[in-house]
């Protein structure tokens, strides 16, 4: 019997956190990332708010980072083109990301729906997220699935290293929103 668990990826914990991320290295993202990267990006989430694995008999096989688009001194992240009225209300789906022999069990569902809970009881009443286009990733289904909405005419254009030179170092980000 499995025995599964959604627990914080503490610094004990971080190679759990580097090895999930690195799923975007895989297609359709092929990002390319240094091992200082991934540290610095756990650190920039964990200062940010939340991150969380799901555990399956003590493996961590899917990931997911959210946080509140407003700090505490109600800085927004000024690289984001969605900006709301009430900031300190509104959390930032940052990641979910599942090992590939694990997919398709539902676990992207769950993490999405722990961070919405997580981002209620933090006070959040709404939840908004930034991916690839319909049809290029898979969070964009399961956002859809679970009620987010694709922001019109709001989109980003991100630049970064590939792991395939096939792959174009820059690509469309849109994003998503949804009321908690």
């Amino acid at each position: 019997m499995e025995n599964v668990n959604i627990m914080a990826i503490t610094p004990e914990r971080m190679q759990d956190f580097i090895s999930l991320y690195r799923v975007f290295e895989e297609p359709p993202y092929e990002e390319y990332y240094t091992d200082e990267f991934l540290i610095n990006e756990y650190k920039r989430l964990v200062e940010l708010g939340n991150v969380y694995g799901y555990y399956i008999n003590d493996k961590c096989v899917g990931m997911t980072a959210f946080y509140k688009s407003a700090n505490e001194n109600g800085l927004v992240d000024p690289e984001h083109p969605v900006h709301y009225e009430h900031p300190e209300k509104v959390a930032y789906f940052s990641d979910v990301t599942v090992l590939k022999e694990y997919r398709c069990r539902g676990i992207g569902s769950k993490l999405m729906e722990f961070a919405f809970e997580k981002s209620k009881e933090e006070g959040c009443t709404k939840m908004y997220m930034r991916t690839l286009q319909k049809g290029q990733s898979m969070s964009y289904g399961i956002a859809i699935k679970h009620g987010f909405k694709v922001l019109k005419n709001v989109e980003q254009s991100v630049v970064q290293e590939r792991v395939s030179a096939e792959r174009a170092i820059e690509d469309c980000r849109i994003f998503l929103e949804k009321n908690l």
